[in-house]
């Protein structure tokens, strides 16, 4: 994320950690991510932000498949998936997994 928004990684940490949301509604009104680091004001596009995750997030999924089809369990993950590290703190994470694994809503 710090390259696409060619800024430093602290920078773009916070920017996902306190700013990215994969649910829609939560930022259907807002055009553009604003906030303050060490006495620095900071702006982004969120449009860009949104494209920038769900990119990575596409590529995570990809690997993850390719990794699963080595070992012949295309979509049967009766267990469900964990997912972990910083990225299992994005909201709607669990929604996008699901959709990408084929995985009942609730």
């Amino acid at each position: 994320m710090a390259i696409g928004l060619k800024t430093d990684i602290d920078i773009a940490e916070e920017v996902k950690i306190k700013h990215v949301s994969l649910k829609s509604e939560d930022t259907a009104n807002q055009w553009e991510v604003e906030f303050k680091y060490q006495d620095e004001d900071y702006s982004f596009s969120l449009p860009d932000i949104k494209m920038i995750v769900e990119a990575r997030l596409d590529e995570l999924f990809d690997y993850v498949n390719k990794e699963l089809h080595k070992i012949n369990k295309i979509r049967k993950l009766p267990g469900g998936v964990v997912i972990v590290g910083g990225t299992a703190n994005l909201a709607g994470i669990d929604i996008l997994a699901k959709e990408n694994y084929s995985l009942p809503q609730e």
